[in-house]
């Protein structure tokens, strides 16, 4: 399978938005010190022939060349530009990542897009965060100087990966029949599968005037209203996910569900996800998930939200939500059929954009479809009430 889907669309992307009241001047620096946090911001997925593929690091990485700036004009102008960022090809050139900075209208947003082989939703959550800090997490060392190491030539990546392999079975395995698939298409003569998606982006709105006229009907947090309200949009036929799932930590996300890592790699590696968890620590509200898993329009899989500066009462409500899909680590390289959903959640103008993009892995043309979703105030208190009710 090619992990980059050579076609005029793009594969699967996990995209996260952060409304900031500034954009830090020091920006650049600052993502540079931090990507130590995650080593494969700094790769690229390196061809080994045969269908393999290998993390390697980027020679001719800077932060300047995956930053970028724009300027819109109104608050539409940015759910316009999230949007087409989920069209736009990744490069094959570069680390699988990108981040914007977007101004106007007395908005500043730092937008990170991803591809999942990177990140889930929970893990673009805390590295916004970590990003953002001013000081390092208490314990975390911040590296002075990166140097890439050197890329090995041809088939040795292939053996590599091989070798590689013997600590891991299923890798092996899985390597090895990755090399073999690719072997066979090569003496048919033809070229190996090519992945795409199809994208469904959907917006949901929830006016911030809502928010707190549920808050006030019901008692309810902002988080639990916010999280209800997406439940609201699940009832007019969205299928939502929110599952159980458990770490072996024990820990939590930010709203008390229960937290899975999630394993999303190329065959030979995986990131280590408690390497951002642990960078801070995560609040919960004291949600309880098993009455979200019974409010209407609810499926199986996983979410993760987090409120960050969160007050409906205030000028502004900085508060993002993302998500990630449920799985039992499946490995996309096997070249089975995938569904994964991705979600991201931007404010902007004063409403919380619930944005839901859902990837169907085929072998088939990329069809990408947009529509928006306003919910009413009853929607929302209804929801809330729900959430509240006991068993």
């Amino acid at each position: 399978m090619d992990l980059l889907a050579r076609s005029a669309h793009r594969p699967a992307s996990v995209l996260t938005a952060m409304l900031l009241d500034e954009i830090p001047t020091d920006l650049t620096p600052r993502i540079s010190q931090r990507l130590d946090y995650v080593p494969r911001y700094r790769q690229l997925p390196r061809s080994a022939g045969l269908g393999v593929h290998r993390w390697r690091d980027d020679p001719d990485f800077t932060v300047s060349r995956q930053l970028h700036r724009a300027e819109i004009g109104t608050a539409e102008d940015l759910r316009t530009e999230l949007q087409e960022m989920l069209g736009r090809p990744w490069p094959t050139d570069r680390p699988l990542w990108r981040a914007e900075v977007v101004k106007g209208e007395g908005t500043a947003a730092l937008v990170l897009d991803s591809h999942p082989a990177l990140v889930d939703g929970h893990d673009t959550v805390e590295l916004s965060q970590v990003l953002l800090e001013t000081e390092p997490a208490p314990g975390v060392a911040i590296p002075s100087a990166w140097e890439p190491e050197p890329m090995p030539e041809g088939e040795t990546e292939f053996t590599a990966s091989l070798i590689g392999g013997w600590r891991d079975p299923e890798t092996l395995m899985a390597t090895a029949a990755s090399g073999l698939r690719g072997l066979a298409g090569r003496l048919r003569g033809t070229p190996p599968p090519v992945a795409e998606v199809r994208p469904r982006l959907s917006l949901a709105g929830v006016p911030k005037a809502t928010l707190a006229a549920a808050c006030k009907a019901t008692g309810a947090t902002a988080e639990q209203v916010l999280l209800a309200s997406v439940t609201a949009a699940g009832g007019r036929g969205r299928r939502l996910n929110f599952p159980r799932s458990h770490a072996d930590d024990g820990s939590t996300s930010a709203l008390g569900l229960d937290l899975a890592p999630q394993v999303v790699v190329l065959p030979d590696e995986s990131m280590p996800h408690a390497a951002l968890r642990q960078v801070r620590p995560l609040r919960p509200t004291g949600i309880d998930v098993d009455a979200l898993r019974a409010l209407p329009g609810c499926v199986a899989g996983t979410v993760h939200a987090m409120a960050l500066r969160s007050d409906v009462t205030g000028p502004r409500s900085d508060i993002l939500l993302s998500w990630a899909p449920s799985g039992d680590a499946e490995r996309w390289y096997l070249g089975r059929q995938k569904v994964r959903a991705m979600y991201a959640a931007p404010v902007v103008g004063g409403r919380t954009g619930i944005g839901i993009c859902e990837d169907h892995r085929r072998l088939t043309v990329t069809v990408v479809s947009s529509d928006d979703i306003d919910l009413e105030a009853d929607d929302v208190v209804a929801a809330v009430r729900r959430l509240a009710e006991p068993e």
